[in-house]
C-alpha cells in the first residue's frame, strides 16, 4: 500500500504499528463489516489528485487521477480480493491470460506462436483475429459483474461487500 492517507488520514505505518490487541480489534471489526455489509461511511470517501504524467503536462489528459482512500478499507479490501481471487482463478480457463498472477502477454503470445507453428508443421490453415478492449474494465456494468459473481457461486457476503 502507498503511503499518501486518504481523508481518515490514518497512515499506513501506524496500522503496521499495531500490537496484537488491537489487531484482534481490527479483526473482528472487519469480520462484522464483512457479516453486515456496512462500510463506515468515513471509509468511502476518497480524496482526488492529478498527478502530471510529464513534466510540462498543461491538457487533463496529460494526468493521471488517483483517489487517496482511507488505508483501513485498503486493508479491507485487499482480505476481500484474496478471500475470492483464489476461486475465480480457478473458474477461469486456461487460455485466460489477463488479470492472473505470473501470467500476461508475453506468455499468451509463447502460447500463440506454438500453437501456430504446430498448425503451420501440420499444414493447416490458422486464421486469428485480435481485438482491442480499450478501456474495457471501465465498461463492465455494476450489474452484468454481480450476474458472473452470482453464477460463479462466490459466497453472498462477498458479493455484498464488492
Amino acid at each position: 500500500m502507498h503511503k499518501a492517507t486518504g481523508p481518515d488520514e490514518i497512515n499506513i505505518e501506524a496500522i503496521k504499528l499495531l500490537d496484537e490487541e488491537n489487531i484482534e480489534i481490527l479483526v473482528r471489526l472487519f469480520n462484522r463489516i464483512y457479516d453486515t455489509g456496512y462500510i463506515p461511511r468515513e471509509w468511502l470517501q476518497s480524496s482526488f489528485v492529478m498527478i502530471p504524467k510529464t513534466a510540462n503536462a498543461t491538457k487533463c489528459s496529460e494526468h493521471r487521477l488517483i483517489s487517496l482512500m482511507s488505508h483501513l478499507l485498503k486493508l479491507f479490501l485487499r482480505i476481500l480480493h484474496s478471500r475470492t481471487y483464489k476461486i475465480l482463478e480457478e473458474l477461469s480457463g486456461s487460455t485466460q491470460f489477463g488479470f492472473k498472477g505470473g501470467l500476461g502477454t508475453r506468455k499468451a503470445i509463447l502460447c500463440l506462436n506454438t500453437f501456430m507453428q504446430n498448425c503451420l508443421d501440420q499444414r493447416k490453415d490458422v486464421y486469428l483475429t485480435f481485438i482491442d478492449y480499450e478501456k474495457a474494465i471501465d465498461n463492465v456494468t455494476y450489474d452484468i459483474m454481480m450476474e458472473l459473481l452470482h453464477r460463479a457461486n462466490i459466497d453472498q457476503k462477498e458479493i455484498r461487500n464488492i
